[in-house]
């Protein structure tokens, strides 16, 4: 539900919205279909493979798509932060969030809507 919600909100500030999956595995096979993805969220904690597993993967089969690591399980922010960064993430998102820590995590990610047309 929270990834719905994110999706059409990004949509609505001009990033395409290409898909969903539930799991790591699951986002691991999309993103093969689709390379040509640009920009990705996802969690930390999913079921089957986790956030710092897809990412692993993801990165070894040489994806180079923005990743911004989410997780509503790690207090003060700074330590998403630094487990992001280890994680091969360009930002990190603390759960719960709000318009602008979104924009602030795109931001530091370096990504912007320009990117996409």
């Amino acid at each position: 539900m929270l990834a719905e919600i994110l999706g059409k909100f990004l949509e609505t500030f001009g990033y395409p919205h290409s898909g969903l999956a539930h799991d790591g595995g699951e986002a691991l096979l999309f993103l093969e279909e689709h390379p040509e993805v640009r920009l990705i969220f996802t969690d930390l904690e999913m079921p089957n493979v986790d956030g710092r597993e897809f990412i692993r993967h993801y990165r070894e089969k040489g994806g180079t798509a923005k990743i911004v690591l989410m997780s509503g399980t790690f207090t003060p922010e700074d330590h998403l932060a630094i487990l992001a960064k280890e994680a091969n993430a360009n930002a990190a998102l603390p759960k719960p969030f709000l318009p602008h820590t979104v924009f602030d995590a795109l931001t530091v990610a370096g990504v912007s809507p320009k990117m996409f047309n």
